[in-house]
């Protein structure tokens, strides 16, 4: 073979991501792109490492069921709970009468959000009161039940009965609250009093009107009803009016009014708000989904008293989100999944069908919402799952992921759709879970997935990256999507603010991803979160299966240039596949260790090729195993390799206590730090088994030992050895060496046709 004259195949571009058609699939796609991210130059890179915000949350074991914000400050809710950081402590944010945040619901509850004006409006499927949220004027985080309710009862009057004067009244009550700086002033639904109050004279001070209001609602829940602020306004018509002036108002549960005010004197005031035709402010709908769009709110999926009208959208009163009269409404053809909006567009996500909503209802009742279906089969599974970005809305659906612009809507994972997408969608559960964000920094759309129906929780991060081409093409069927894995990975929800995702977890924590993490936290219930090691976060790019241009001609491919960054030391496995797995081996694997980063352990002193930060490449050639150098399809994988961290030989010697299961180093060594996950090896049987390393102090480790193997007491040598921490895999490419050798197949003869061997 050494006559042969081989040519590369190189691999330099992977902005296709992975695909379930790995088969012949493009060199610029994978079979895996797991724990890895596309660079801006095409390249897979190792994805950012967490720290744990603060610690758990007060809830305990409560998976994290919603991640929001308010004025980009994060806030995590657990059940029907909502916690903000405070000074590294979580802390509850209740409502003014020390009520939870949500009135009902439990962990698995799916809660949406929508802002406006540094004000988060929530909705939730339990149906219960929406609320609003916001930061106060004295840096208090405020929730309050959105909308104001009506009057409970009808008010009481007391005066001289005639026949010669006719008035009407009408009440509402006021709420006037800040956000920061700013104050506003909300009015709820206008009760107007059906009898007329008839007098024998007009009112004035010798002629009064005692008006005795309700003082108690029977379910506060979130509304401020002890505040001074919360008020009960007064309107009146004049004697046969039909137009309603304000008299004044009073502060909730103060009951009495008097309305001595002539007719001259009510006519220089304010008129109700309805004056002219525009619709009372009704309380927001019990809604399971909200959505903010060019001053307009609109809730869908409601419940109105015992009746659940799933078809059912309203909308509110523009520039009041929370006034929602109950005829500002359209109906869809089926049930409601889900809501948002791409621009100034707002879209209805149904079962199967999408719409768009075309024009508003105006302030007096004119106008209509005009519902225009734009599909009529991609569904959504799951309203968390829908995320806005700048080129368009994105979420899950029936057959796949989806994109639209508003008026088109297209699969984007048609290249998923073999076994990847079905995995995610087999159960309700999986379904209601995939929840979504966006990182406007990285380009990047992340979803929180479940691959497998029995887990009870999600555990990959889908990531979608926006960066590259996701329109379906002639030469693409989709986007670029790579996944995030990781020991006890579990997120509930993903949420992007500033530089960093927000991950929260279904045992109560909420991790925070960023550049500049190298690691992750090593879950530990029986520790503070502070006190917890790290581990190392193992990428794995599996390639597509390979044929180098000719299914026709078997191929000779003895060796691969690995080409990376140096941007930390690396620890690089190679595996080779020849024909989907019917040969595999294990090349030598690629140890670079000349990059002294500060906090490195054991640097060699005087060694000569060891450098301080060092920049440039890592280039290394390797060879294929033997046996295995003649192929149809090659298929490469790169991932963590397990190498020899250190030895007795620099740290001396270790007592074993097999009771215990301890090895405890002697004199004045110490082991080094953070080793936990890593594998102790002992000579008693030429290192041949391995013994994971649970905890640590300076001296002494604890390892483990399921099967009773530990050495028996004594001093031994010993070698630890692991996937290294801290080390980032950014791979530039690769390029494979190969000769066309010989046909694949025999070739066709006209005595093979028929008839059975001589």
């Amino acid at each position: 073979m050494s006559a042969l004259t081989t040519q590369p195949a190189e691999v330099q571009n992977f902005s296709l991501g992975i695909t379930d058609y790995y088969i012949d699939g493009s060199p610029m796609a994978a079979k895996q792109l797991d724990n890895l991210e596309i660079t801006n130059n095409k390249k897979p890179r190792t994805r950012p490492g967490c720290i744990v915000v603060n610690d758990q949350l007060s809830l305990g074991l409560f998976r994290i069921n919603k991640l929001s914000e308010v004025k980009y400050n994060l806030i995590g809710f657990q059940d029907k709970k909502a916690y903000h950081d405070v000074a590294g402590t979580w802390t509850e944010i209740v409502g003014p009468n020390s009520g939870t945040f949500m009135p009902a619901g439990n962990s698995s509850s799916v809660i949406t959000s929508a802002e406006w004006q540094e004000q988060t409006f929530y909705a939730s499927d339990s149906y219960c009161s929406p609320q609003k949220l916001f930061i106060n004027n004295l840096g208090t985080y405020s929730v309050r039940n959105a909308g104001l309710p009506s009057l409970p009862s009808n008010p009481l009057f007391t005066y001289t009965s005639g026949a010669v004067n006719s008035y009407l009244y009408a009440f509402c009550f006021t709420y006037e609250y800040q956000v920061g700086s700013v104050t506003y002033l909300d009015r709820g639904p206008v009760l107007y009093y059906a009898t007329k109050i008839e007098t024998a004279a007009p009112i004035d001070a010798g002629n009064t009107v005692t008006i005795t209001l309700p003082g108690v609602l029977a379910t506060p829940e979130n509304w401020d009803i002890t505040s001074n602020k919360f008020k009960v306004e007064i309107y009146r018509t004049t004697d046969v009016g039909t137009v309603y002036y304000k008299l004044g108002d009073v502060i909730f549960g103060a009951t009495n009014f008097v309305d001595n005010f002539t007719d001259a004197v009510i006519t220089a005031n304010e008129t109700i708000y309805t004056t002219g035709g525009v619709y009372s402010n009704d309380t927001p709908p019990l809604a399971k989904f909200v959505h903010i769009v060019n001053d307009y709110g609109y809730w869908a999926n409601i419940k109105t008293g015992a009746e659940y009208v799933t078809t059912e959208i309203r909308q509110s009163k523009t520039g009041d989100p929370d006034s929602v009269p109950a005829t500002f409404n359209a109906y869809t053809e089926q049930p409601i999944t889900g809501l948002s909006s791409i621009f100034d567009k707002p879209i209805v996500l149904c079962e199967k069908y999408i719409y768009r909503i075309d024009n508003f209802i105006a302030d007096d009742g004119s106008g209509t919402m005009l519902l225009r279906r734009i599909d009529d089969n991609a569904g959504c599974i799951s309203a968390q799952s829908i995320v806005q970005t700048p080129v368009g809305l994105f979420w899950a659906g029936r057959h796949g992921f989806f994109w639209t612009d508003g008026f088109r809507v297209v699969n984007i994972s048609l290249h998923l759709n073999k076994a990847t997408y079905p995995k995610l969608v087999m159960s309700e559960a999986q379904q209601k879970k995939i929840c979504g964000t966006y990182d406007p920094n990285t380009q990047r759309v992340y979803w929180t997935v479940s691959l497998n129906n029995t887990v009870v929780e999600n555990n990959r991060v889908l990531v979608l990256d926006l960066k590259f081409p996701f329109m379906p093409s002639d030469t693409d069927t989709g986007g670029c999507f790579t996944t995030w894995n990781g020991d006890n990975l579990a997120p509930t929800q993903v949420f992007n603010i500033g530089n960093y995702i927000y991950r929260g977890d279904s045992k109560g924590y909420i991790y925070k991803h960023g550049i500049e993490y190298v690691t992750d936290p090593k879950l530990d219930l029986t520790k503070a979160a502070s006190l917890w090691g790290t581990q190392t976060i193992i990428h794995t790019y599996e390639s597509c299966c390979v044929d180098f241009g000719s299914k026709f001609y078997r191929k000779w491919v003895p060796r691969i240039l690995v080409s990376a960054d140096n941007s930390t030391n690396l620890s690089l496995a190679i595996h080779s596949s020849n024909d989907n797995n019917r040969v595999q081996g294990d090349l030598k694997p690629i140890i670079y260790r000349n990059s002294i980063q500060w906090g490195d352990n054991l640097p060699v002193w005087d060694d000569p090729t060891a450098q301080w930060n060092a920049q440039g490449l890592i280039e290394e050639w390797r060879r294929f195993p033997a046996g295995g150098l003649r192929c149809n399809y090659k298929q490469i994988t790169f991932t963590n390799a397990l190498i020899k961290l250190v030895d007795s030989d620099l740290l001396g010697t270790a007592t074993i206590n097999p009771i215990a299961k301890s090895a405890t180093l002697g004199g004045s060594f110490t082991w080094l730090s953070d080793i936990a996950d890593y594998f102790l090896y002992f000579e008693n049987d030429n290192y041949t088994r391995s013994f994971k390393v649970l905890s640590q102090t300076p001296t002494t480790v604890i390892y483990e030992d399921i099967g009773s193997n530990s050495p028996v007491a004594g001093t031994y040598k010993w070698v630890l050895k692991g996937k290294p921490k801290g080390e980032i895999l950014t791979l530039n490419g690769f390029v494979v060496h190969f000769a066309m050798i010989s046909k694949s197949h025999t070739p066709f003869s006209s005595a093979s046709v028929g008839g059975n061997p001589a």
